[in-house]
């Protein structure tokens, strides 16, 4: 119930909801009062700024019995207007049915082209009541061309009410407003009606209910709209305010206890609150009241209507949902950078949204079209669905896409019209389909298609969100080829600064792994290298620059570079270390970077290995035990210029495996540190394989696709380097059985 606003004498007041206009109305002491509170309704409707009321006699002759806004000088020959004169007033009487006129006259908001005087639009409306015709109601309005079909709508409905409220002053006993001598003989056509039958009929009108509940017995009267309202059968609803308050939703009690006991205090009653029905169905109801008190000021009863907005709260919870949604999936797709991230975020929004069986994104490029990410679907369907992508091409159906038309097709049927080519059969358990056309500013960027595993009927509030998502697909899919793009040009500048071929090493095996991380246009500055040297000897380096940038690429670069350089001129480890810092520290940049290298001597069964600060290097050895070799380790590359670094040196027998890694493998975020190592160092002894054999433990690249993969499937992952090196001779089938 919102507090009711007393008709302003001069119309004014803002729009209100349909029953809130007719309480009003209803209240209106007398006919001039009534024209003027049905100008303020119609007012934010048509811009109503004049209005004419007549009144009919029992001779059949109207009579002007109030006006607002229109010069008396003007009206004064239409004071008595006879039943068969051609004018609108007597027409709309004669005929029952409202009318639209254009006349010339002063005041109009709507020049003519022809210089001539200004139009003046008005309707006339029939008030009838009970069957009977009272008078008719003329509205001048702002626009001169005929009102929309909801406009026309909203005036009848405020010319019902008119009717009997009209119909109640007319049939009231005293004497009838000042100024109004002539309404004796309408009053005696409406006298013998009921107020209680006059006002169901304008409830019923606008769908509105009427109670008068009185306080002191806790009694209520109550027409049968409002009965059903609140979901009681009239013939077995009571008259105790209880059985209305039973059925008031449990959250929404408090709420009109409440306004009741505020209505109370001042005058007016307004509560919006859910009632259950008996079939556990639940409905929202607005409940406008007025409190009447006594003498003494005492709360007697109150009066008020009540109105089912069921489907308005409904629409608005839609609505809202919708709101909701494509601002889930807007931010979804803005903390997405990559094609696939693109995807991801769709399908984890829209899927469950719409409870569909999966969805594929198409991306067009020079004519061609290809299938570019897809969820939800096994390996046939995805087949399939790439042979419909480049079907598609050249069916004409998809012309209409190209112009930015979605698609929605329900079953099999209308998807078989649509595309009758044999290529574009759909799978078995694909049942309805909605295409969505992904459209940029600079053109069409693909499609996006969301599939359904039974039919499937496309409401209105489902289309429109397709298209919505559909141009935030389009937006977000344009932006993240750019970035592919641009990833892929770094990687590929950064894969230039690493090694094209690893060089061989006498009597060993090689292999080496470099992921880019996952994170951002950044690349980062992982590193790995193998440099022969004299005396048959074999040196790897594996390092890690600082940061993920273009500096830290450069950087990785620079000192690559500087550790061949350095190894030629036979610096032996500790030393290559040192110059190696040296190195960094003259650079004109605050980076640092950690460093592992080794040098492996056959003739010597073992390896040499010294650190800056990077991970442990892990040992397989022959009998398949794995564990990570502890050797000291000194500050990272660039921290102090004089920094010193120690030398271990561990055996290296046949057929023993070394592996070295960046903190990329093992760093990942929400996992501990010391568990990954021990992950890793698991892998490393017993891989696992598709079919149980040891075949891994002598395929490097097989062993170091098992090791990297268990890191790469994090999102998001740092850059991951690794090198496995195995030491020709003996056989580890044994510890791998």
């Amino acid at each position: 119930m919102v507090a009711e606003r007393e008709p302003a004498a001069d119309g004014g007041g803002g729009a209100l909801s349909p029953h809130a206009a007719a309480a009003l109305l209803l209240s209106c002491p007398d006919p001039a009062a009534l024209l003027r509170q049905a100008m303020s309704a119609g007012r934010p409707t048509a811009g109503i700024h004049a209005g004419i009321l007549y009144v009919l006699q029992d001779d059949g002759w109207l009579r002007l019995t109030a006006s607002e806004g229109v010069d008396e000088d003007a009206l004064r020959p239409y004071t008595l207007v006879a039943p068969d004169a051609e004018l609108p007033v007597a027409t709309v009487v004669r005929e029952r049915r409202s009318a639209y006129t254009l006349s010339e006259g002063p005041g109009s908001v709507s020049p003519r082209r022809d210089g001539g005087p200004p139009l003046v639009a008005y309707g006339t409306f029939p008030l009838v009541a009970d069957d009977r015709c009272l008078g008719a109601l003329t509205l001048l309005m702002r626009d001169a061309e005929p009102p929309t079909d909801s406009e026309h709508s909203e005036l009848s409905g405020i010319a019902t009410v008119c009717a009997h409220r009209l119909a109640h002053l007319l049939s009231r006993t005293e004497p009838p407003a000042a100024g109004n001598p002539v309404l004796d003989g309408a009053t005696r056509v409406v006298g013998a009606r009921s107020r209680a039958t006059r006002l169901e009929l304008s409830m019923s009108t606008a769908a509105i209910g009427s109670f008068d509940w009185d306080f002191v017995t806790s009694r209520v009267v109550y027409d049968e709209r409002m009965c059903r309202l609140y979901g009681l059968r009239p013939e077995e609803a009571d008259q105790r305010i209880d059985a209305f308050f039973e059925v008031v939703h449990p959250a929404d009690r408090a709420t009109v206890d409440a306004a009741v006991e505020q209505a109370k205090q001042t005058g007016i009653c307004e509560v919006a609150h859910r009632i259950l029905h008996p079939d556990g169905s639940v409905h929202w109801v607005d409940v406008r009241g007025r409190v009447f008190h006594d003498v003494n000021g005492r709360a007697q009863n109150m009066v008020g209507v009540a109105q089912d907005r069921t489907r308005e709260y409904e629409n608005e919870a839609r609505k809202q949902d919708r709101k909701d949604f494509v601002m889930g999936v807007t931010r979804g797709f803005s903390a997405a950078l990559s094609t696939q991230d693109v995807i991801d975020a769709m399908a984890r929004s829209v899927l469950p949204a719409f409870r569909a069986r999966g969805l594929a994104v198409y991306l067009q490029k020079s004519e061609r079209t290809r299938l570019a990410g897809t969820r939800g679907f096994d390996d046939a369907a995805r087949a399939r669905l790439r042979a419909v992508g480049e079907a598609a091409a050249g069916n004409p159906v998809f012309s209409g896409m190209r112009k930015g038309e979605p698609l929605f097709l329900e079953d099999r049927r209308q998807y078989v019209e649509a595309f009758p080519d044999p290529r574009m059969a759909p799978m078995t358990d694909h049942q309805a389909w909605a295409m969505l056309p992904l459209v940029a500013p600079d053109g069409l960027v693909g499609a996006c298609v969301i599939v359904f595993d039974r039919p499937h009927r496309f409401s209105s509030d489902d289309r429109t969100v397709c298209t919505a998502v559909a141009g935030l697909l389009a937006q977000s899919l344009s932006r993240s080829r750019l970035f592919d793009e641009r990833r892929t040009q770094l990687t590929e500048l950064q894969g230039l600064l690493l090694p094209q071929n690893i060089a061989d090493l006498p009597g060993l095996q090689l292999a080496v792994r470099y992921l880019p991380g996952s994170d951002g246009l950044m690349v980062g500055g992982d590193w790995y290298d193998s440099i022969p040297l004299p005396g048959g000897r074999s040196g790897l380096v594996i390092g890690d620059v600082q940061g993920h940038s273009a500096k830290a690429a450069a950087v990785m670069g620079h000192l690559r570079s500087a550790m061949r350089a350095h190894a030629a001129e036979g610096y032996g480890l500790a030393g290559l270390m040192s110059r190696s810092n040296r190195t960094l520290c003259e650079l004109d940049t605050d980076l640092f970077a950690t460093c592992c290298m080794i040098e492996i001597d056959l003739s010597r069964n073992s390896f040499l290995l010294v650190r800056a600060g990077h991970p442990l290097p892990m040992l397989l050895a022959p009998d398949g035990t794995a564990h990570e070799v502890d050797s000291a380790g000194g500050l990272p590359l660039g921290c102090f210029l004089d920094a010193e670094y120690t030398v271990t040196e561990e055996a290296l027998p046949p057929g023993a495996t070394l592996l070295l890694y960046t903190d990329g493998l093992v760093e990942t975020r929400g996992r501990d540190y010391a568990d990954a190592v021990a992950d890793v160092c698991q892998r490393l002894a017993r891989p696992d394989t598709a079919d149980g054999s040891p075949a891994a433990h002598r395929d490097l690249d097989r062993l170091a696709e098992l090791i990297v993969a268990p890191a790469a499937s994090y999102t998001p992952h740092d850059d991951i380097a690794l090198m496995l090196v195995r030491r020709d001779g003996g056989t580890t089938d044994t510890a791998a059985s």
